[in-house]
């Protein structure tokens, strides 16, 4: 659990580039984040449509990055469950959610 929050935690301080961003040398780790609104981002830039985030998928796959998902905490579950479908669609094995403690 604790390498999941350090690995979020570089997420957002590292945010800011639209490419994946190594936690380590070896490891890459990629936040798909899903607002109130419905809005999808990647790395926290908003994705403009399906097809942007189903191409942002394949190259996390072709490079064996860990795709996380994050979800506010008022995000509807069906923009969530379509992300999760998508990524599962584009053949991504490992999700891992990202959660807030209370």
């Amino acid at each position: 659990m604790k390498r999941i929050l350090s690995a979020t935690l570089f997420c957002v301080l590292a945010a800011g580039t639209s490419d994946a961003f190594a936690a380590d040398s070896r490891h890459t780790v990629d936040t798909i984040a899903v607002q109130s609104d419905g809005t999808v981002t990647w790395n926290l830039l908003p994705m403009k449509s399906n097809k942007e985030l189903i191409q942002k998928l394949r190259r996390a796959r072709a490079i064996k990055s860990d795709v996380h998902v994050k979800a506010a905490s008022n995000a509807r579950f069906e923009a969530v469950a379509r992300v999760v479908a998508i990524m599962q669609r584009e053949g991504v094995g490992k999700i891992g959610f990202i959660t807030s403690p209370r």
